[in-house]
């Protein structure tokens, strides 16, 4: 997600793995171009010797959250939750109040 216009430019319906990130990765430079700062959580998907690759390849600066700093990723949890609630939980009938 760019968090300068909070635009989400790649997204997967199935679990993160490592091979399926790296496709993701690829495919959103190939639309979109490379980015200057790639910033990402430390996952094992992220901290991978490929996905590292690919960055360094298209010469992008990486950025990494520090241990522990769960609010860094804000945004893309806030559109998660948005997604959930106002989108699946509604057209299922699983409207859960907390």
């Amino acid at each position: 997600m760019c968090i300068v216009v909070r635009y989400l430019i790649g997204a997967s319906q199935i679990q993160s793995t490592r091979n399926r990130c790296i496709e993701l990765l690829e495919d959103s430079i190939a639309r979109y171009g490379a980015p200057e700062i790639h910033n990402s959580d430390q996952g094992v998907q992220y901290t991978s010797t490929q996905y590292i690759d690919v960055l360094k390849e298209h010469n992008i600066q990486i950025s990494m959250d520090g241990k522990g700093r769960a609010l860094d990723n804000i945004y893309i949890e806030r559109f998660w939750k948005s997604l959930k609630y106002e989108k699946i939980y509604i057209s299922i009938g699983l409207y859960i109040k907390l």
